[in-house]
């Protein structure tokens, strides 16, 4: 039985391959997730609020930062807003709004994730005519999930 030692190991080679083979598949299939650049998309979003005349009226004029004021409709639309232009599944957000000359600072910061946190700000202001005019500032706070 010359060659049976031979045989042996191209079989024994080949189930290693197919193991191999195998574990690529299953960690490619895992990190198969859309990725996002978001460098480039989050800022095209900002931009995209401050040239919709309901969402810029909302944030510069409707806004208040009172604490007993109710905010949540404003809020509500922005977030939607949000929703529909970042679908990706392995990203998260939040946003804050502040006036033009403060600082934003996020409520509920993801604390638990230690990935980057990415923050992107655009001053949004109504018309200049409007007596009420006060120039505010949103900031979004994006980062992956882990």
């Amino acid at each position: 039985m010359v060659g049976k030692k031979g045989f042996l190991r191209i079989v024994e080679a080949s189930i290693g391959i197919m193991a191999i083979l195998g574990t690529l598949l299953l960690v490619s299939l895992q990190s198969d997730i859309p990725d996002i650049d978001l460098t480039e998309k989050i800022p095209a979003i900002l931009d995209e609020i401050a040239k919709n005349s309901t969402l810029r009226e909302d944030i510069a004029l409707n806004y208040n930062f009172n604490r007993e004021a109710d905010n949540s409709q404003i809020n509500l639309k922005i977030e939607n807003f949000f929703k529909k232009r970042i679908s990706t599944p392995n990203v998260e957000y939040d946003f804050a709004i502040c006036k033009a000359e403060e600082l934003c600072a996020l409520e509920n910061f993801p604390l638990e994730y230690n990935e980057e946190v990415y923050s992107y700000e655009r001053v949004v202001s109504a018309v200049e005519t409007k007596p009420e005019f006060e120039p505010r500032k949103i900031k979004l706070y994006v980062w992956r999930k882990a």
